[in-house]
């Protein structure tokens, strides 16, 4: 009698687990069996073999969006800081905080849209405001640059198999300096399989033997820098969702400094 007693608690206990762990949260970055990203602190041995100018350029300023609409202004800032660390610089230059950004620049309502009350019902930028604020702030912050591209994607696209194609070329490109720039905006869901809304974030590396991107993901209260395939990139750039507020699909800013 006892024997069975003891076996019953056992399969009890087995089964409690099961519970447990049928309730447990999901794993960050999509399923351990089908993983939509590779968290950078487990996945860096392309620096190891790779010079990626871009990456050391704007990891020294990689800094957390400051409330939940301001992922733009974290964007920017990280790049403007990386485009000033390639020339001399001052005592008295403090690096260019999101409040500065805020400050100096207030093209597209930027100001509104990133505040709690937002503006006309919305919060954040769409990705062809987001080009003529990045324009702006680089102005505004005295950087010379050769040109600034906006490029928005939609999985509706009849020419989308160009776009893609032409967006592999910019990221070889992009890779090859530390003096261009890509901020990309895009449907975290898609890279994260967690909220599934817009978002904006710069590239931070491209590994073109992988053929991977990495996110530096300025949502830094949940994520830190993530490698995703170029495929879910562009799939998370042209894919819309209903929390876009109303803005459409994202795409990308392609800046190239002086």
């Amino acid at each position: 009698m006892k024997k069975i007693f003891f076996l019953l608690l056992i399969i009890t206990a087995f089964f409690s687990l099961s519970d447990d762990n049928d309730s447990s949260p999901k794993l960050k970055y999509g399923t351990e069996k089908a993983p939509l990203a590779s968290p950078l602190s487990r996945d860096n041995h392309f620096f190891q073999e790779n010079p990626a100018p871009d990456f050391w350029a704007l990891i020294p300023y990689y800094m957390p969006q400051m409330t939940p609409y301001s992922c733009s202004a974290a964007s920017i800032s990280i790049v403007l800081n990386g485009a000033k660390s390639k020339g001399i610089r001052r005592d008295n230059e403090a690096n260019i905080s999101e409040k500065e950004i805020l400050k100096k620049v207030n093209v597209e309502n930027f100001r509104e849209l990133l505040s709690e009350k937002g503006f006309e019902g919305r919060h954040g930028l769409s990705i062809e405001a987001l080009g003529k604020v990045v324009e702006a702030s680089l102005k505004a912050f005295d950087i010379p640059y050769i040109f600034i591209k906006t490029e928005a994607l939609s999985n509706k696209m009849p020419d989308i198999d160009s776009k893609k194609a032409r967006l592999l070329e910019i990221l070889e490109e992009n890779e090859k300096s530390g003096r261009d720039f890509i901020i990309a905006h895009f449907n975290q869901g898609v890279f994260t399989d967690s909220y599934f809304g817009a978002h904006i974030s710069p590239v931070g590396a491209f590994d073109n033997k992988n053929k991977r991107v990495l996110i530096l993901d300025v949502d830094r209260e949940w994520y830190e820098p993530y490698w995703i395939s170029f495929d879910t990139f562009f799939k998370g750039l042209s894919e819309p969702s209903k929390l876009y507020g109303g803005y459409g699909n994202g795409g990308y800013v392609w800046v190239k400094l002086k």
